[in-house]
């Protein structure tokens, strides 16, 4: 189901599960209350469109939400808050540059998010504190300079963390604890750290693979991974 211009209603469609509204020109000038009325919807995507603020605060049955190549920028802090059911939420290519660290606050089903191709700079410590059903994470291609040494350590079910091309200086110091038996992919390549220190705690650190490559490493006694 595809609408041409940039309104969207589902005035008529309250029984839609599954609307496709990609690449169409769908800007702030949506009718949130339509969307929201539309209680039924379980996959929605609005890929390649010109959305630059999301809030889809009544959608409780959604479990896959792809806003990929908008124009976003901020996401309100309670934007996800009823969406307790969501499993894969596509954020990438957008412009962010921040997030709050109740963004995802109640998304404790979220299997994968990607927050590739933006502009975020930061990442509060707390950000992934509920997501502990998280397995894929992508936060590729930002501008991302440090990371804080818990901000992964709860998401014990995480089989790909992909920091690839970010600007993350010097020391990189991180805590993991795995507890499934998968194979984690961990990626922090194309970056400039010089110093790297991983801590992988439980039964699964034999099956992690790191992959360090195009950083300012000059010797093996700045790598670290203790377990």
């Amino acid at each position: 189901f595809e609408i041409v211009g940039n309104n969207l209603t589902f005035n008529e469609f309250s029984d839609l599960t599954r609307p496709e509204l990609n690449n169409n020109e769908i800007e702030t000038t949506v009718d949130k209350r339509a969307i929201e009325s539309s209680s039924n919807l379980t996959e929605l995507y609005l890929i390649n469109n010109k959305l630059d603020g999301i809030s889809f605060k009544t959608l409780a049955d959604l479990t896959s939400l792809n806003l990929s190549n908008n124009q976003i920028k901020t996401i309100d802090e309670k934007a996800f808050e009823t969406c307790s059911n969501l499993t894969e939420l596509y954020l990438d290519n957008n412009k962010l540059t921040t997030l709050n660290e109740n963004t995802f606050k109640n998304l404790k089903k979220l299997i994968s998010l990607n927050l590739s191709y933006n502009k975020i700079d930061k990442i509060e410590v707390n950000l992934f504190e509920e997501c502990s059903d998280l397995t894929e994470l992508y936060i590729t291609n930002n501008k991302l300079t440090a990371i804080k040494d818990q901000t992964f350590e709860k998401l014990n079910k995480l089989i790909k963390l992909d920091l690839t091309n970010n600007s993350i200086l010097n020391e990189l110091k991180l805590a993991f604890e795995f507890m499934d038996q998968s194979l984690v992919n961990l990626n922090f390549s194309f970056n400039f750290i010089h110093s790297i220190n991983l801590e992988l705690k439980g039964n699964n650190y034999e099956n992690v693979n790191i992959n360090i490559s195009s950083n300012d490493f000059q010797d093996f006694s700045k790598i670290c991974i203790i377990s």
